[in-house]
């Protein structure tokens, strides 16, 4: 069993973490439900995405499970969290 965790935050692109969180649900699936996703934010309030969509995290920071994999997804949020000077 894998536990999958999405970090989710502010201006994160949707499909960043929707595609891969759509891909570790369906492989849950196949395999008979051996694997978990959740999104992890820093606190429980709604996230707005960089497209304007709002998605409630699973768990936060302080209270998700133990993780096997942590997937930190792009975008805007993710260069302004990183001090990433880059202009793209």
């Amino acid at each position: 069993m894998t536990t999958y965790g999405l970090l989710i935050f502010d201006e994160v692109e949707e499909l960043d973490f929707v595609g891969p969180w759509e891909v570790f649900t369906c492989s849950s699936v196949v395999r008979g439900g051996a694997d978990t996703a959740v999104l992890v934010a820093e606190r429980p309030d709604p996230v707005r995405c960089a497209k304007g969509m709002r998605v409630l995290p699973d768990h936060t920071f302080g209270d998700h499970p133990p993780l096997d994999v942590l997937l930190v997804p792009g975008g805007r949020g993710a260069r302004a969290r990183s001090r990433c000077t880059t202009r793209w």
